[in-house]
């Protein structure tokens, strides 16, 4: 399960004041009872694991996740993404520095289903997504998601109250994408602004069942 990667990524955080909420949606018997014999293995009191009894895609996800957040930041990390080390420490130092600020985004990594870094897949992400030649510093967040989709929901660092204050999500958007993409907008349209970092401190995966392959 690339899940198991992506929760040690986040155990593996040199800040380690969290909460790992784990949502599993509704997958099959078998998948759910090795997801569980994990988290109970690692027996982690930081890792909460929640049991969705049917499919609510993202859409529900995010609203289940958000609800549970009780805390000053809010990180959705797709199951098949990773986080490097010393993330969580970067994004929160940048968001401390600046109140004003609503998220923190960092530049990623793409990699394979077997884990092998593609620098070629890299290098069209950044490209594709804006990011190549762009400096370090604050930037707004509206008018980079309407010229690239410059910033992605999993792995960015958000301030919880910047999403409370922007609605977070339109109660009628539904589906993968639009749930991603009004989320963004609605903190854009408000005047949110983004710590924009061109350092390299998360990993997406590319394989043929992401989201980014079916939903194409």
């Amino acid at each position: 399960l690339y899940v198991r990667e992506a929760i040690r990524t986040v155990l593996a955080q040199t800040f380690r004041d969290v909460r790992i909420v784990v949502s599993d949606n509704a997958s099959e018997p078998e998948v759910v009872a090795s997801l569980a014999a994990f988290v109970k293995e690692l027996a982690d009191p930081r890792i909460e694991l929640h049991l969705q009894p049917k499919d609510i895609q993202e859409t529900g996800q995010g609203h289940f996740l958000f609800g549970r957040c009780t805390e000053e930041y809010f990180v959705v990390l797709h199951d098949d993404d990773r986080l490097e080390p010393a993330y969580l420490e970067t994004a929160l130092r940048h968001l401390d520095e600046d109140p004003s600020v609503a998220c923190f985004v960092a530049d990623p990594y793409v990699f394979d289903a077997e884990g092998v870094t593609s620098p070629s897949g890299t290098a069209h992400y950044l490209a594709e997504h804006g990011r190549t030649g762009r400096v370090e510093g604050v930037i707004p967040v509206l008018e980079p998601l309407l010229e690239s989709g410059f910033i992605p929901i999993s792995g960015t660092f958000f301030r919880a109250s910047a999403l409370r204050h922007s609605g977070f999500v339109d109660e009628e958007c539904e589906g993968n994408f639009p749930f991603e993409f009004n989320l963004l907008l609605r903190l854009g349209e408000r005047g949110g602004r983004a710590y924009y970092l061109p350092r390299v401190l998360l990993g997406f995966r590319f394989h043929d069942a992401a989201l980014r392959v079916t939903m194409k």
